[in-house]
């Protein structure tokens, strides 16, 4: 029954008039611990749904209780349950897209990453091995670089930038693990996260000197391999639209003439 009520809200279009704070206030506080109540992860999934219906029509609401509903999408992204992990996803993307710029979602993902565990280890931590570790699978590698780029989403604030976060570092390790794979299909995820890297920093005059050569190091690198095979020149086209990518944000069209002059050097 649990189920059903949960489907038919995330379901649901409702009016500004009906969904008010204190309503959506109300759904988040019962959701909570909804997956006690229910056996099964399809209840799971349908928390996520509604979230992502949330987000859609209640977006400052949900912003205010944002340390309500966040882990469970992080949570949900490394769940051995193809649909739970697929909708975690997407649903994280949604929110990464529409709040990524808001310093308060920004500083939710932060102090997330911060948590400590009665072991001493950070969620962070916690959070990255587990990407490594499905970056060493096959099949689970793809995914890792989907959820590394939905986190890097959530750094656009202009207040706390990608390159002040202190679990930057760690972090890229990550993305360097799924580029230098030998299995195509993460890589093609790989790159495509690191074209979300690219639209978060948004390169500008302000951008450090690193920074601005960290983002087309791995590009150039996979340009430079050699035509060996046919997924060799897969990866090499794909590359190539990454890179078209990256000129794309350092030549936009609205940037100063210094702007365009520093990235042309």
């Amino acid at each position: 029954m649990i189920n059903h009520h949960l489907f038919l809200l995330a379901k649901q279009d409702f009016s500004t008039r009906l969904l008010t704070p204190n309503r959506v206030d109300k759904i988040l506080v019962a959701l909570q611990d909804i997956q006690d109540q229910v056996t099964g992860s399809s209840v799971v999934t349908y928390r996520l749904k509604v979230y992502e219906k949330l987000l859609c029509q209640a977006e400052n609401a949900m912003v205010a209780r944002i340390p309500d509903w966040l882990e469970h999408i992080f949570h949900g992204m490394l769940s051995n349950v193809k649909e739970t992990r697929n909708c975690a996803i997407d649903v994280g993307r949604k929110a990464g897209i529409l709040l990524g710029t808001n310093s308060q979602a920004t500083k939710a993902v932060i102090e997330l990453f911060k948590t400590e565990s009665e072991s001493g280890t950070t969620y962070g931590d916690y959070f990255g091995a587990r990407l490594m570790k499905m970056v060493a699978n096959k099949e689970h590698g793809p995914y890792a670089a989907q959820i590394w780029a939905v986190v890097v989403l959530f750094f656009r604030s202009q207040r706390l930038r990608l390159e002040q976060w202190p679990h930057l570092k760690p972090w890229l390790l990550i993305i360097q693990r799924c580029l230098n794979t030998s299995d195509l299909n993460t890589r093609f995820q790989a790159l495509d996260a690191w074209n979300r890297l690219v639209f978060v920093v948004g390169p500008r005059e302000g951008t450090s000197w690193p920074m601005r050569k960290m983002l087309r190091l791995p590009i150039s690198t996979q340009l430079e391999k050699k035509l060996s095979s046919e997924p060799t020149k897969q990866a090499r086209r794909m590359a190539l639209s990454s890179y078209c990518n990256l000129l794309y944000y350092a030549f936009r069209p609205d940037a100063s003439h210094k702007q365009l002059d520093l990235y042309w050097d």
